[in-house]
C-alpha cells in the first residue's frame, strides 16, 4: 500500500472503500435476514448470528478508528521531519562533469565557432631538390582550422590550426596563431599569443588559408618560415591596434613586443626566447579621404637575434633592423598590393653589416567571377649574410595568372611563372590550385 503524504487523511481511499464494503456486507447481511424472516425462518440460532455479527461489526469500526489515529499521528511527525530538512543548509553538491556543467549552462557557454580551408595543387616545372628538377605533380597543400569563440562583449579568441606535409612526407600539425584578444573599442584593441607578425599589409590580411588571397602562393619575402621567408612572420608576445578617424584622414596602427627571432630563419620561439632582449615592431597606415581605396604606411622590426653555436659564423649575436612601405589601392575591382622591405643585419663580433632587400607588386582586376593578376617578386639578399646561409638566394619571378570563383566557397587559380634563381632547372613554371572553405 502507497501512502500519500500531502493527500488529506478524510479523503483516504483505501479506508473509504473499507467502510463502504463493511457497509454493503451489512446489508447484506439484513437483507438475508429479513428474506429468512419473510420464509418463518425466525430461530433463536439466526438471532444468535445476528447478534454476533454486530458485535464483530462493532469490533471492526473500533479497529479501523484505532488505525486513522495511528496514520495521523504518523503524518504529523513526517511532515514536522520535512520542515526541520527543509531549514538545513545542504553541503555543497560536487563539481559537475564538463559534459553536464556545458548542458546545464546551455547558452551562457562560450560558442565556438570553426572554419576549414584548403587547397589542391598541380605543379610542372620550376621545382628542383638536390639539382634535379622533381616530376610533375599533384600535391595537398595545407587544410587550416580556423576557429574564433566570443567569450564576452570585450573579449574573444582566435586560433589557426594548421595540418600539412613536410618535403620528405611526414605529416605535420602546427599551431599557427593562438590570440586572447580584448576589444576597448575601434581605438584599442590588445591581444596576446601567437600572431602574425605585422609587415605591411599581406601578413597581417591573408593567412593559412589560400582561398583568401588571389594568388596562389604568397610574395617571395612573406613565405612562412618553412617555405624560406625573409621576414620573421609569426611572433609570440604582446600587441595593441585600432583605427582613429580625423577630419582628413583616418590612421591604423600596430604595435607590439615578443619573442625574438631564433637561431636560424625558419624559428619561431614559442617556449623560450633565447636571449633576454625582446622584438619590438610596429605599423602606421595612412587612408586620406580625398583617395577612397587608397592606404600607404610603414613599418619597423627591431630585434637582436641570438648566436649559434653550431655555425662558425654566428659566434655573436646579430643587431637586426628592418623598415617597410607599402601602397594599397582597393577600389572599381582594382587591386594594387605592393610593400617594400630593408633588413639590416650587424654581426656583433665581426662587426660587418650585411643588407637585404625585398618586394613585391601585385595587379589585379575583377570581372564577374574572373580575376586575372600580374605580380613581381624581387629580392636581394645580402652577400654573404650569416643567418640566411646559402639556401636564400637572389630571385625574380614574374606571375600571371587568373582566378575563376566557381561559387562562393570554391575558387581555381592558373599561373605560370618567370622565375630567375640559381638554383632553378627552368625558369618556367605552371601550377594550377583549387581552394575552398568549409
Amino acid at each position: 500500500m502507497t501512502l500519500s503524504i500531502n493527500q488529506p487523511v478524510a479523503h483516504r481511499p483505501w479506508r473509504a472503500a473499507m467502510r463502504l464494503t463493511v457497509c454493503w456486507f451489512a446489508m447484506a447481511v439484513g437483507l438475508w435476514l429479513g428474506t429468512a424472516t419473510a420464509h418463518g425462518a425466525d430461530t433463536p440460532d439466526v438471532e444468535q448470528e445476528l447478534r454476533q455479527l454486530k458485535d464483530e461489526n462493532k469490533l471492526l469500526r473500533d479497529r479501523l478508528d484505532r488505525q486513522e489515529g495511528l496514520i495521523e499521528e504518523l503524518l504529523e511527525k513526517v511532515q514536522a521531519q520535512e520542515a526541520r530538512s527543509a531549514a538545513t543548509v545542504m553541503p555543497p553538491a560536487a563539481p559537475l562533469p564538463p559534459e553536464l556543467l556545458a548542458a546545464s549552462l546551455g547558452d551562457s557557454m562560450p560558442q565556438l565557432e570553426l572554419r576549414a580551408f584548403a587547397d589542391v595543387n598541380y605543379q610542372a616545372g620550376g621545382k628542383v631538390r638536390d639539382g634535379d628538377t622533381q616530376p610533375n605533380s599533384f600535391s595537398l597543400g595545407q587544410v587550416d582550422l580556423f576557429a574564433t569563440s566570443q567569450l564576452s562583449d570585450k573579449f574573444s579568441v582566435l586560433s589557426e590550426l594548421v595540418f600539412h606535409f613536410n618535403a620528405n612526407e611526414s605529416g605535420k600539425v602546427s599551431i599557427e596563431r593562438l590570440q586572447l584578444q580584448y576589444a576597448a573599442g575601434d581605438w584599442l584593441n590588445l591581444g596576446l599569443g601567437r600572431i602574425h607578425t605585422p609587415f605591411g599589409y599581406w601578413n597581417e590580411t591573408f593567412h593559412h588559408g589560400t582561398w583568401f588571397q588571389t594568388t596562389a602562393q604568397r610574395p617571395e619575402m612573406l613565405r612562412f618560415h618553412d617555405g624560406g621567408s625573409v621576414l620573421p612572420t609569426h611572433s609570440v608576445g604582446l600587441y595593441a591596434s585600432g583605427r582613429l578617424s580625423f577630419p582628413e584622414v583616418t590612421v591604423s596602427y600596430d604595435v607590439g613586443v615578443a619573442n625574438g627571432r631564433g637561431a636560424t630563419y625558419t624559428q619561431t620561439q614559442n617556449l623560450q626566447d633565447a636571449n633576454d632582449s625582446k622584438a619590438v615592431f610596429g605599423v602606421l597606415s595612412f587612408e586620406p579621404d580625398c583617395l577612397p581605396g587608397l592606404t600607404v604606411g610603414g613599418n619597423f622590426y627591431l630585434d637582436w637575434i641570438p648566436a649559434d653555436p653550431t655555425v662558425p659564423a654566428r659566434a655573436g649575436e646579430i643587431d637586426e633592423t628592418i623598415l617597410g612601405w607599402h601602397m594599397i589601392y582597393l577600389r572599381n575591382n582594382i587591386e594594387l598590393l605592393s610593400e617594400l622591405d630593408y633588413i639590416r643585419h650587424e654581426d656583433s663580433v665581426s662587426g660587418m653589416t650585411f643588407e637585404t632587400w625585398g618586394c613585391y607588386l601585385q595587379l589585379a582586376y575583377t570581372m564577374g567571377d574572373w580575376k586575372p593578376y600580374y605580380r613581381f617578386d624581387w629580392l636581394d639578399v645580402g652577400a654573404g649574410d650569416p643567418y640566411y646561409g646559402p639556401l636564400i638566394m637572389d630571385l625574380t619571378r614574374n606571375t600571371f595568372g587568373v582566378r575563376w570563383d566557381l561559387s562562393t566557397w570554391v575558387a581555381l587559380k592558373l599561373e605560370y611563372h618567370y622565375l630567375s634563381r640559381a638554383d632553378t632547372g627552368t625558369p618556367h613554371e605552371v601550377l594550377g590550385q583549387a581552394s575552398f572553405a568549409f
